[in-house]
């Protein structure tokens, strides 16, 4: 089982598809900088708000940022994880990191 990583995303293969198709191809935006990680093709679904992210690529596509350097990525069935860190102290305890 091959995984991929972009910046603070990890995508893993996955059996099944989960949550609503989202209307653009946005994966995650970057809370620092606003910049996204976009797929050219394919379909981005969401489990919720703040759910996880799944993506639906029915041919070989790309995985796009502006900060990173695209990735390639076999067509199939995929969820995204984005990293998180953990600061006690502050107010949000628990953030995405950028």
């Amino acid at each position: 089982m091959n995984q991929y990583r972009q910046g603070d995303l990890l995508i893993t293969p996955v059996k099944e598809i989960k949550g609503r198709k989202q209307k653009d191809k946005i994966v995650a935006y970057g809370e620092g900088t606003g910049h996204t990680h976009q797929v050219v093709d394919g379909d981005v679904y969401r489990t919720g708000k703040n759910g996880a992210k799944y993506l639906d690529l029915p041919v070989d596509t790309k995985l796009v940022h502006d900060e990173h350097g695209p990735i390639d990525l076999p067509k199939g069935k995929y969820k995204v994880q984005q990293q998180r860190e953990y600061k006690p102290k502050l107010k949000k305890a628990v953030r995405i990191v950028d």
